[in-house]
């Protein structure tokens, strides 16, 4: 399948379908929507240096850098890999990092405990 068109799937099944999120009185757009979904989905249950490493990475995809998975999670970013598709859309980053720079900020806040939970 062409990587457009994953990205196209993936960002319009997670933006129409989002998951651990509830309703928002002015919602964000279809790509913030689809990447805080992923996230969630992602994150769930992982260690705090586990979703430290995964956005360092997936910030780095999505950035036009060198991202390589960290060991033991591969397919999470190859979940994200769809979202890689902003990088061409320099204005879309920021759409596709707002949830993911929210939660790093949760980490060094202190706000989060030893395990990711979406609660």
């Amino acid at each position: 399948m062409d990587p457009r068109e994953l990205y196209q799937d993936i960002i319009l099944d997670h933006g129409r379908h989002p998951r651990n999120h509830r309703a928002l009185a002015h919602p964000s757009c279809a790509i913030s929507t689809a990447s805080a979904s992923l996230m969630t989905e992602i994150l769930k249950g992982k260690t705090l240096a586990e979703a430290a490493a995964l956005f360092k990475q997936f910030h780095a995809s999505v950035t036009g850098e060198d991202a390589v998975a960290p060991e033991g999670l591969e397919d999470e970013m190859d979940r994200l890999a769809p979202l890689a598709g902003v990088r061409a859309y320099p204005a879309r980053v920021k759409c596709a990092t707002l949830a993911w720079h929210a939660f790093e900020a949760a980490l060094k806040s202190g706000a989060v405990g030893t395990t990711v939970k979406t609660e």
